[in-house]
């Protein structure tokens, strides 16, 4: 079992003793622990300060009040696993905590073994019980062929609508460090960003990753680049990777927002991924760089399979054709997305995700289709409009 942390709410002092002498033969390290909820304003401060992994709590004498604890405690944005104690093996009890949230039940005293069974389980529901397969979720990146290609906007809107899909956990994580335009579009506030994560690589754990993404829609994290990059040293290759790595045995999809340029760290990047998908404009600069870019990914040894050559903004005015450029650039045209500019436009004012009732939203939903057959979405309800230019 991964070391965890713990927050102890109990109100009956002899579970108290038990827990406490079960937890010492475990790697779970308590970082709060008082007795009762008191007020609940307060104790929710502190459990979304703190982010503990696991909430142990008992139902006292007043079961269903707790109930009610249970279903605020599992809403809260890093909701920890709720594991619920009593003196009473009553099956409607348990049927009452379960429903309301808890992830385990156990009856006091407790019997040899049966706190750590139970962390173990919520140990692996974690980490590995998200559906992950293979050793870990899929690495997906993608890459303009110059700057204004629109890679920013599919990457913000593949990841934001694969995460409503049910049971996926999906991160979001802006890699182009010099705009940094994924905190922008998505409206994400944090203090810490890529750059911490590659400073405390072996501080990386559930708990601590948890303070260092931002809440995106339900089911997306988004890890942002730095608010500004003067006097902040960029982040190695390696250490991109490790951090990479990490998130993979987390969320079920990782989508990356590249810079245009083929620098080391997005080389580096380029190494992991599952799948490159490179964004190109019909203009003949962008289809310039993209061809230029495809030959120096091939010429590298990088699989041809692994990269899919996406069109952007595409019209039916276009002179061009889908068949002319695969030919030209010797790669097959993968998908090409309609040219949206007013919904585009409303995206980055509102944040969140394109309407799906747009073109390029509808066509976005299509193509995760194609990419991922088992994912089902599902529309977001509309969004208040924010300020022009969300500013």
């Amino acid at each position: 079992m991964r070391p965890l942390t713990s927050a102890l709410i109990l109100e009956q002092q002899s579970f108290r003793s038990q827990l406490l002498e079960a937890l010492k033969i475990l790697p779970v390290r308590i970082v709060l622990d008082q007795g009762g909820f008191g007020s609940w304003p307060v104790v929710r401060e502190k459990l979304e300060r703190l982010q503990p992994d696991v909430l142990l709590m008992d139902l006292a004498d007043q079961a269903e009040q707790r109930f009610t604890y249970i279903q605020q405690v599992r809403a809260l944005a890093s909701a920890p696993a709720v594991i619920v104690f009593h003196d009473n093996d009553d099956s409607k009890l348990i049927l009452q905590a379960m429903r309301a949230g808890a992830a385990e039940f156990l009856s006091l005293p407790l019997e040899a073994g049966a706190l750590g069974a139970a962390l173990v389980r919520i140990s692996k529901l974690a980490t590995v019980g998200q559906g992950l397969k293979d050793g870990g979720g899929r690495l997906l990146a993608f890459l303009a062929a110059k700057g204004g290609a629109g890679a920013t906007t599919l990457a913000c809107n593949v990841s934001s609508i694969m995460g409503q899909s049910a049971g996926l956990q999906v991160l979001l994580a802006d890699l182009d460090m010099e705009t940094g335009n994924v905190a922008f579009a998505m409206k994400a506030s944090s203090q810490y960003s890529i750059i911490e994560a590659c400073r405390n690589i072996n501080r990386l754990d559930m708990h601590y990753w948890k303070g260092l993404v931002s809440n995106g829609l339900p089911g997306l994290k988004i890890l942002t680049a730095p608010a500004e990059l003067r006097g902040v040293e960029v982040p190695q290759g390696v250490e991109v990777r490790q951090v990479l790595r990490f998130a993979r045995t987390i969320h079920d999809y990782s989508v990356v927002d590249l810079p245009s340029s083929l620098n080391r760290l997005t080389m580096a990047v380029l190494e992991d991924a599952d799948q490159v998908f490179l964004i190109t404009t019909s203009d003949l600069p962008s289809l310039h760089l993209a061809k230029r870019t495809l030959h120096t990914l091939l010429q590298a040894g990088y699989p041809p399979g692994k990269l899919g050559l996406v069109m952007n903004r595409t019209s039916r005015r276009d002179e061009v054709t889908p068949e002319d450029i695969a030919r030209n650039l010797g790669q097959p045209v993968y998908w090409s997305f309609p040219d949206d500019p007013e919904n585009v436009t409303d995206f980055y004012i509102r944040g969140g995700t394109l309407s799906p009732q747009s073109e390029l939203g509808k066509s976005i939903r299509q193509f995760i289709q194609k990419l991922s057959p088992e994912t089902t979405t599902t529309p977001v309800p509309p969004q208040k409009k924010k300020s022009f230019l969300g500013l």
